[in-house]
């Protein structure tokens, strides 16, 4: 490893708990697809179930007039507090996504981004069906890297090997577009009484420093929780620098995301 990787590298162990500077927002395209049928004027009320660190109720603001994060995670509802302090039509709440603090037929828009897998479906549905104002829109979402790109392909090739080397498993990327299109989850959104629905894929890219991309890399792997042990860590993070000079990348890196949104509109 050079000296500039190394650099590189302790850089991101001291970075490694800052969760929101690696977890990128949505592409533009996402936000349009998002709001797609909503209307021209502004949003009276968006509902963002499992917010984590904000990134839609960042990306809608402009749109709505009162948004209103919520996560069972009390940890991540302060960071986003803070982040967010000086938005004046956000907020957020400690809640779930099976009992919803918020009048019936009060909510325009529901959002449910990376978090819907966790749901308890049947309770959900209730609760929807009871906030979710006639034509209001709920549109679940999820993104993942495109596993069609150089970068995904150099990821897996390399945490096989530490797999191998280590004597080690952890989650490997995998192709999740072939996994949702026929998922059982989507079977779920099915049951709610719809008036019209859509399964929407769509393509985006993200600009990463080399610090951040490779921590997001890691992240999934086990990194974020600690279940990753530092040298298989380590081992990943040097061949993934050593590909990244390969391509003389100064500017950083482009990563293309895929990104699969299941909306529909109450009746």
């Amino acid at each position: 490893m050079t000296r500039s990787a190394i650099k590189a590298w302790k850089s991101i162990h001291k970075r490694s708990e800052d969760y929101a500077e690696i977890r990128k927002g949505y592409a533009k395209v996402v936000i349009a697809e998002i709001l797609k049928g909503l209307g021209p004027k502004k949003i009276d009320l968006c509902l963002d179930l499992g917010t984590g660190t904000g990134q839609i109720p960042e990306q809608l603001a402009s749109h709505a007039k009162h948004i209103i994060g919520t996560d069972p995670e009390k940890n991540r509802i302060a960071e986003s507090k803070i982040r967010f302090k000086d938005f004046n039509n956000i907020e957020f709440k400690i809640g779930s996504a099976e009992d919803i603090k918020l009048k019936r037929q009060s909510v325009d828009l529901v959002t449910a981004a990376q978090c819907f897998h966790y749901f308890d479906k049947k309770k959900f549905f209730i609760e929807l069906q009871r906030i979710l104002k006639p034509g209001g829109k709920v549109c679940v979402l999820w993104k993942y890297p495109s596993m069609q790109t150089w970068q995904s392909k150099a990821v897996l090739k390399i945490a096989k090997t530490a797999m191998e080397k280590f004597k080690i498993e952890f989650p490997l990327p995998r192709d999740m577009g072939t996994q949702l299109r026929s998922a059982p989850i989507l079977e779920k959104l099915k049951d709610f009484d719809f008036e019209r629905r859509s399964f929407v894929e769509l393509s985006g890219k993200y600009h990463y420093s080399v610090h951040d991309w490779i921590q997001s890399v890691l992240w999934p792997m086990g990194a974020g929780t600690g279940q990753l042990p530092l040298e298989v860590s380590d081992y990943i993070a040097n061949k993934l620098l050593i590909e990244i000079q390969k391509k003389h990348l100064k500017n950083g890196i482009f990563e293309t995301f895929d990104h699969f949104l299941f909306q529909g509109y109450k009746a």
